[in-house]
C-alpha cells in the first residue's frame, strides 16, 4: 500500500470516507486506484456442533475486485482470484487447524467480535465501565438505524395494535373489548408462526442456533404465558431450561417442528395462555388502558424506549436492555463461508505480523449478515404492523448502505510505484512526496484523515540492506578491477616481449615511435572492444534471467531491455581506460630497447641485466617518497574532510564507501606485503607436496621458481588478492551474521516475545491457551515481565542512588517471575559480580541463575543503614515536608535486586552494599481518606518514597533487555525485582496516593518445544498474534528472524562463491599466460632435460608442481590476510556489543575456492606444456 489513510478523529468518528476519496482523486494522474479496508477480531469454526474446532483470527475485509484491478499485493493477484458471495481466503495454518481443504468446496463458520471492533474503532470506550459502554452502543445503534431506515428516535412511531392483537387472537374492538387473556392451541401457534413466514426456517442445531442472548431476550414474557397442566406456570422458563439442557433430543429441523414437538413434550392438548396486562406491561403500557396514546387503531411507542426496555437474563438473573440482548445475539451470529484459497504468505497483501488472517469481500459481507438474520421476514413484519415506518428488503438495504463511506482504512496506490521504489533513496522520497502532496491537494487540508506510507516506511529499513549490498558489489568491482588491470598489464607486457623482434624490425625500416605507440594502443583496444561487447551481451542475457526470477516476487512483468545506466557506462569506461593505462609500461618497454637488443632473436627478457646510472643531483624525490606522500595526503583528506562531510550531510553512502575503501586498501596492502614471504612460503609448500620419486626434482623445481620469479610475481599477487578478498568477505559476513543472531537472541530474549508499546495497556492473560499448547507439545514454558515501574500511571522519575542520595541515575524497575531464565536464552545471563552469601543454581546453559536466587533465598535483614546517615536524615521513617513534596524513608525492609554492571563505578557498587530506590507518586486529592497517614498525604502534591535495596548480582548482559557494562547504557538498563516485591511497591504507592494502581504486564516470553513441528509453530505464532491487539502489541518470532538471517547469509556466501568463480577464471588466464611464456622461454632447457633422460611426463609434472606451489603459497597467505582483517573487524564490533566471539568459518566457500585454485593451477600449467610433449627433442633444441 503506497498511501494509507486513517481517520484523525476530527469529525468524531473513526472512519474514512473512501467513496469521497475516490471521487476527489479520480482525475489525479498519479493515483491508480483507491480501495477501502476493515480489520476486526473474531473466531472461525469448522462446524456448528458442540465439539467444533475453533481458532482465533483476524478478519480482513477488502474490496477484492477493486484491489485486483489496482492492484494491491505484489504476488497476490496471480495466486488468488477475487472473492464471490460467501467465499473467503483462509490462512493455511488455520486450514490445517480446522481440518479443511482449500479449493475443495469445504465450508467454515465465522463469528466476529463486534464489541472489540467498536472498542478498537474508538466508537465505544469500555474503560468507562459497562454502563458507559452500553450508553455509547445505544447512541451508535440509534445513529445507524436512523441513517439506514430514517427512524427519528426523538419521535414516537405508530404501531398497528389492532392488527397485532388480532394476529394474537384478541378482540379487534380494542381497547374497550380487550379480554383479560387469550389461549392458543398448538394449531393456532403453528398457523401464527407460519403466517409470519418463520415456520420453514431450518434449524441445524437448536442449541447453537439459540444463543443465550436470544433466550434472555424472550425471558421477560415468562410471566405472561402459561401451559394448562404445568404447575409452575412458567412454560418459557421451563422450555428454555429444556433447550439448554438438551433440546437436540427433539430432532427438530424447522421452527414448526420445534413448536409441535414442544407441545408434545408438555401436553399435546395444552394451550398457551397470554395474559393481557402482563403482555402490555412488557412494553411499558401498564394495565390501565384508558390513558394509552391511541391514534385511531394504532398506538404510539417511542423507539428509544423500546430499545431501552429492560429484560431479565434467565441464566444470570441480571437485567439488560432489549438493545444489549439483541447485540448479544448479534455477537454470537455465525456466518457460513466457502474456503477458496489457502494463504501461505501475505505476498504483499497485508503485514505478516497480523498472524491468522481470513480475507473476506466487503461487498458481500453485509449481504451475508443480513441474510443470516432473516432480515426480509423481519422487514415484512415491521412493514405490516408499523404503518409509518417502511423498511426496505435485504437487497435494497445492502445496496443503499454506503459501506465504503465508513471504512477503517483507505488505501491509495501510486501509478508509477515501480519507478519510485527502484529509484535511489532521495529520488524515491521526492516522488512519494509529490504523490502524497497531489493526493492531499485533491482532498484539501481539512480532510479528516492522517496519511501513512507503509511501503516507504518499510523501504527505509531495506535501504540499509541495499546500502550493505551496494558496498559488497562495489568491493567486488574494486577487486575485479585490480585483477583485470594486472591481467591486462601482463597480457600487453607479454605481447610486447613476444614482438620485440617485430617492433625492432619496424623501427629499423623507418617506423616512427609515434606510429609504433599507436600500433600498440590499437592492439590493446583490439583486446578490449570485443571483450566489452561480449560482456555487455552476457550482462543482457543475465539480466533477462534475473527479471524472470524477480518478476513473480515483485508482481510486475519482466523488463528485459531495462538496464541501469551505470551498468553500461562503468564497463565501457573501464573497458577503454584500463587497456590504455595498462599499455603505458609495455610501450615504454618496447621503445626503451635499442635496435640491437630488439633484433637479437636469442634475447630473453628474464635473463637480461640492466644497469641504470643516476647522478645524485638528478635524483630529486624518489618514487617511494612520492607514493608515501600521496598516500598520507589522501588519508588526511579522507579522515578530516570526507568523513565529517558524510556526517554533516547524512550521506551514509559516502561514509560506508570510505570505510569500504579503507578496508580494501588494507587488504591489498597486506597482500602486497606478503610478496616478501613468497620465496619462503614456496619452499615450504614445495617440500610438503613433492613426494616419492618426484623428490629428485626438488632442485629443478626450485630453480624454475627462482628463475620465473619476475613473471610469476603478478600471478602470485593476483591469487593472493583474490583469495584474501573472498575469504575476508565470507568470514566477515559469517561472523557478522553470528554476531547479529547473538544480538537478536539477546534482545528478544526467547523464542517468541509479545511486547506492548502502550504504557496504559497490559498483555492479556492467555494462560489457559498456553497451557493447552503446552499439553500439545508446542510450548515448554512461558513467563511475564511487568512494564517499567514509572510507566504506571501517576508514577514518574524513578531513580537509583547510593544511600546518601549521591549520583542518582534513572531507574527502569521491572518485575520478573522465577522461571525467567528457564524460558529465555540463559546463556546470555552474564555476570561480573555475585553475592558471596547467596547460593546460585545453574541454568541448563551453565550460567548462574541469579533471578531464581531472588526467590529462593531471603535477603538478610540487619542494620545496613547507619544510625544517622550523612545528610542528617535519621535511619527510620521520617517525613521531610515542603509545600510541594513529602519525602519518606522506608528502611524497615530491603529488597533483593539485580542491577546492571554499568552502575558499578558510578554508584561505587558491590554485591555487599545497599542502594536507594526512589520515585515520585502523584497524590489523588479526591480519593477517600481512611488512615491518618493518608490524611497527611493529602496536604502535598506528591510524595517520594525511598527504599533500600541490595544487588545480589551485577550483570552486564541480561536476555530480553538492553544491558551493558558501559555507563552510557545506564539510562536504558533494567533493575529486576521479584513480582511480589513489585506488587508491594505498587500497592504502597496506590494506598498512599489514593490512585487505584494495578500491575501491568508489558512482555510475554514463550519458549517453544524443541520437537514442535513447523506447522505447530506457525499455528501457535499466528494464533498468538490474533490474541494481541496489533495497534498496541508487537510480536517477535526469534526463530523466524534467525532463519531469515541464515538465509541472507547463505545467499551472500553463494554470491561470494560466484565471485570466486569469476576471480579464479581471471587467475586461470593469468596463470596460463605466465606459464605459456615460461614454457616458451624454457623450451631449450626442456629439450636438454629430455635428452639427458628425464621422462617427458616428469618434466610436465615439474611445471605442474611449480604452478601448484605458487597457487598454494598465495592461497595460504591470502587466507591468513583475509582471516586477520575479518577477525580484527569482528572483534571491534564485539568490543561494543560485549559478546563472546563466536567463530564461524565458511567452509563451503573455502573448499570451493581451494578446488578452483588447484584446478586453475593444474590446467594453467599442463596445457601450455603439453605441446612440447609431441615435439622431437631435436626440434625443441633447434627452437622449432
Amino acid at each position: 500500500m503506497d498511501l494509507l489513510l486513517v481517520s484523525n478523529g476530527d469529525q468524531g468518528i473513526p472512519f474514512v470516507n473512501t467513496t469521497k476519496v475516490r471521487e476527489l482523486t479520480r482525475n489525479n494522474s498519479l493515483v491508480s486506484g483507491v480501495s477501502p479496508r476493515w480489520l476486526m477480531n473474531g473466531l472461525v469454526f469448522d462446524s456448528l456442533e458442540k465439539d467444533a474446532i475453533n481458532a482465533t483470527a483476524l478478519f480482513l475485509l477488502i474490496d477484492s475486485k477493486t484491489e485486483h484491478q489496482i492492484p494491491i499485493g505484489r504476488e497476490w493477484n496471480p495466486a488468488h482470484r477475487p472473492l464471490g458471495r460467501q467465499e473467503l481466503h483462509l490462512q493455511e495454518s488455520l486450514a490445517r487447524r480446522l481440518g479443511v481443504q482449500p479449493n475443495a468446496g469445504e465450508r467454515v463458520y465465522i463469528s466476529f467480535n463486534l464489541t472489540r471492533f467498536l472498542d478498537q474503532a474508538g466508537l465505544v470506550n469500555f474503560d468507562d465501565g459497562d454502563s458507559g459502554a452500553q450508553d455509547q452502543i445505544s447512541g451508535f445503534v440509534e445513529d445507524a438505524l436512523e441513517s439506514a431506515f430514517g427512524i427519528d428516535f426523538d419521535e414516537p412511531i405508530d404501531v398497528d395494535i389492532e392488527g397485532l392483537l388480532t394476529a394474537l387472537g384478541f378482540d379487534s374492538n380494542y381497547p374497550w373489548g380487550l379480554p383479560s387473556a387469550v389461549e392458543f392451541s398448538e394449531d393456532q401457534v403453528v398457523n401464527f408462526v407460519d403466517g409470519l413466514g418463520l415456520g420453514n426456517i431450518t434449524i441445524s442445531n437448536v442449541q447453537d442456533s439459540a444463543p443465550d442472548g436470544l433466550l434472555s431476550g424472550l425471558q421477560p414474557l415468562n410471566q405472561s404465558f402459561q401451559v394448562g397442566n404445568i404447575s409452575t406456570g412458567n412454560v418459557l422458563e421451563d422450555g428454555l431450561d429444556l433447550i439448554q439442557s438438551g433440546l437436540d433430543l427433539l430432532n427438530a429441523s424447522t421452527v414448526t417442528d420445534l413448536v409441535r414437538q414442544a407441545f408434545d413434550l408438555a401436553n399435546p392438548n395444552a394451550t398457551f395462555r397470554v395474559d393481557r396486562d402482563a403482555f402490555l406491561d412488557q412494553f411499558g403500557l401498564g394495565p390501565d388502558t384508558s390513558g394509552l396514546p391511541f391514534v385511531g387503531n394504532t398506538i404510539q411507542i417511542s423507539p428509544r424506549a423500546l430499545l431501552n426496555l429492560e429484560v431479565t437474563d434467565s441464566l444470570t438473573g441480571n437485567n439488560a436492555t432489549l438493545l444489549s440482548t439483541a447485540l448479544s445475539f448479534f455477537l454470537d451470529l455465525k456466518l457460513e463461508y466457502t474456503v477458496v484459497d489457502g494463504i501461505g504468505t501475505p505476498e504483499g497483501k497485508y503485514p505478516s505480523a497480523l498472524g491468522n488472517v481470513i480475507v473476506l469481500d466487503s461487498s458481500h459481507f453485509l449481504n451475508g449478515i443480513v441474510n443470516s438474520l432473516c432480515y426480509d421476514r423481519v422487514a415484512e413484519i415491521v412493514n405490516r404492523f408499523v404503518p409509518n415506518v417502511t423498511i426496505p428488503n435485504a437487497k435494497e438495504l445492502v445496496k443503499n448502505i454506503p459501506i465504503d463511506d465508513f471504512s477503517l482504512f483507505a488505501t491509495i496506490m501510486y501509478r508509477d510505484r515501480r519507478k519510485a521504489y527502484t529509484a535511489s533513496d532521495n529520488a524515491r522520497d521526492d516522488m512519494l512526496v509529490e504523490f502524497s502532496n497531489s493526493v492531499f491537494y485533491d482532498l484539501l487540508p481539512d480532510f479528516p484523515a492522517n496519511a501513512e506510507a507503509p511501503v516507504a516506511i518499510t523501504m527505509v529499513a531495506y535501504s540499509f540492506f541495499r546500502l550493505f549490498l551496494d558496498q559488497i558489489f562495489n568491493a567486488t568491482i574494486f577487486i575485479m578491477v585490480i585483477l583485470t588491470s594486472i591481467l591486462m598489464y601482463s597480457l600487453l607486457l607479454t605481447n610486447a616481449d613476444e614482438k620485440t623482434y617485430e617492433y625492432g624490425m619496424l623501427r629499423a625500416l623507418g617506423l616512427r615511435n609515434t606510429n609504433l605507440m599507436n600500433l600498440i594502443t590499437y592492439q590493446a583496444l583490439w583486446f578490449s572492444i570485443p571483450g566489452v561487447a561480449i560482456a555487455l551481451f552476457l550482462s543482457f542475457l543475465f539480466n533477462i534471467l534475473l527479471e524472470e526470477i524477480l518478476s513473480p516476487m515483485t508482481g510486475y512483468a519482466p523488463s528485459y531491455t531495462t538496464i541501469a545506466t551505470t551498468a553500461i557506462v562503468v564497463p565501457l569506461f573501464l573497458g577503454f581506460v584500463l587497456p590504455l593505462v595498462s599499455n603505458i609500461v609495455p610501450i615504454q618497454h618496447a621503445l626503451g630497447k635499442s635496435l640491437r637488443d630488439s633484433l637479437d632473436v636469442y634475447h630473453q627478457a628474464f635473463a637480461e641485466t640492466t644497469v641504470v646510472v643516476t647522478k645524485l643531483e638528478d635524483l630529486g624525490l624518489a618514487p617511494w617518497q612520492t607514493a608515501v606522500a600521496v598516500i598520507m595526503v589522501v588519508s588526511g583528506f579522507t579522515v578530516y574532510y570526507l568523513i565529517p562531510l558524510s556526517f554533516i550531510f547524512n550521506n551514509l553512502v559516502l561514509f560506508f564507501t570510505i570505510l569500504n575503501v579503507i578496508l580494501l586498501s588494507m587488504l591489498v596492502g597486506l597482500c602486497m606485503i606478503t610478496q616478501s614471504l613468497q620465496t619462503v612460503m614456496q619452499s615450504g609448500v614445495l617440500w610438503c607436496i613433492v613426494w616419492f620419486n618426484d623428490r629428485k626434482m626438488l632442485s629443478l623445481i626450485k630453480k624454475n621458481l627462482h628463475g620465473h620469479t619476475k613473471r610469476t610475481t603478478p600471478i602470485f599477487l593476483m591469487f593472493t588478492i583474490s583469495v584474501a578478498s573472498i575469504i575476508f568477505g565470507g568470514v566477515t559476513f559469517s561472523l557478522q551474521a553470528q554476531g547479529l543472531m547473538q544480538n537478536i537472541e539477546l534482545l528478544v530474549g526467547a523464542d517468541v516475545r509479545a511486547e506492548t508499546f502502550d504504557a496504559d495497556y497490559s498483555i492479556p492473560n492467555i494462560d489457559p491457551w498456553l497451557t493447552e499448547q503446552k499439553n500439545e507439545g508446542v510450548v515448554t514454558d512461558w513467563t511475564y515481565v511487568t512494564i517499567a515501574f514509572d510507566d504506571h500511571p501517576h508514577i514518574w522519575d524513578a531513580e537509583v542512588s547510593d544511600l546518601v542520595d549521591f549520583s542518582a541515575q534513572p531507574l527502569n524497575l521491572y518485575g520478573v517471575q522465577r522461571n525467567y531464565l528457564d524460558v529465555t536464552y540463559s546463556k546470555y545471563m552474564l555476570h561480573t559480580d555475585l553475592a558471596s552469601d547467596y547460593s546460585f543454581e545453574k541454568t541448563e546453559s551453565g550460567t548462574k541463575n541469579s533471578i531464581a536466587a531472588l526467590y529462593d533465598q531471603e535477603l538478610t535483614q540487619g542494620n545496613y543503614v547507619p544510625e544517622n546517615i550523612r545528610n542528617g536524615i535519621p535511619r527510620w521513617r521520617y517525613n521531610v515536608t515542603t509545600t510541594l513534596d513529602q519525602t519518606e524513608l522506608i528502611y524497615q525492609k530491603a529488597f533483593p535486586v539485580i542491577l546492571t554492571a554499568a552502575a558499578k563505578k558510578i554508584l561505587s557498587l558491590t554485591t555487599d552494599t545497599f542502594v536507594q530506590l526512589k520515585y515520585k507518586v502523584g497524590i489523588n486529592h479526591d480519593a477517600e481518606v481512611v488512615t491518618f497517614e493518608q490524611l497527611l498525604d493529602r496536604r502535598f502534591s506528591r510524595f517520594i518514597p525511598r527504599w533500600a535495596a541490595r544487588s545480589i548480582a551485577l550483570a552486564y548482559k541480561i536476555p530480553g533487555f538492553v544491558s551493558s557494562s558501559y555507563e552510557l547504557s545506564l539510562p536504558f538498563a533494567p533493575v529486576l525485582v521479584r513480582i511480589e516485591d513489585f506488587d508491594f511497591l505498587l500497592g504502597h504507592a496506590s494506598q498512599r496516593s489514593g490512585w487505584p494502581l494495578s500491575r501491568l504486564n508489558g512482555i510475554l516470553l514463550v519458549r517453544l518445544h524443541d520437537d514442535a513441528t513447523t506447522e505447530q509453530t506457525e499455528h501457535f505464532y499466528n494464533t498468538l498474534r490474533a490474541f494481541m491487539d496489533p495497534d498496541r502489541n508487537f510480536i517477535t518470532n526469534t526463530k523466524e528472524l534467525l532463519g531469515s538471517t541464515e538465509a541472507a547469509t547463505g545467499g551472500i556466501i553463494f554470491f561470494f562463491i560466484f565471485v570466486s568463480v569469476l576471480q579464479m577464471t581471471l587467475d586461470f588466464f593469468m596463470l596460463w599466460l605466465g606459464f605459456t611464456a615460461n614454457v616458451k622461454n624454457n623450451a631449450w632447457e626442456f629439450g636438454v632435460l629430455r635428452s639427458l633422460g628425464l621422462p617427458v611426463n616428469a618434466a610436465i609434472r615439474a611445471y605442474i608442481y611449480e604452478a601448484v606451489t605458487l597457487v598454494l603459497s598465495s592461497f595460504i597467505l591470502g587466507t591468513l590476510v583475509g582471516l586477520t582483517i575479518a577477525i580484527t573487524l569482528q572483534m571491534q564490533f564485539n568490543l561494543f556489543f560485549e559478546l563472546p566471539l563466536k567463530f564461524d568459518f565458511p567452509f563451503p566457500l573455502f573448499i570451493s575456492t581451494l578446488l578452483l585454485a588447484l584446478l586453475a593451477a593444474v590446467a594453467g600449467s599442463y596445457y601450455p606444456a603439453r605441446h612440447l610433449k609431441r615435439k622431437a627433442i631435436s626440434g625443441v633444441l633447434k627452437g622449432q
